[in-house]
């Protein structure tokens, strides 16, 4: 029969913890690249660079 012990707080799992982060970090960095290149096709359609 399977028990399931509960998670112990002082000890989390690294693996997910930078999963999570490297995951938000790099989605960030895309959503970043994606704005600066939007803009500067703003510029160039608008006469403005």
């Amino acid at each position: 029969m399977f028990t399931a012990r509960p998670r112990d707080p002082t000890q989390p799992n690294w693996l997910v913890v930078t999963l999570a982060f490297g995951t938000s970090a790099a989605l960030w960095g895309l959503l970043i690249k994606q704005h600066n290149e939007d803009v500067a096709e703003y510029k160039k359609r608008n006469g403005l660079e």
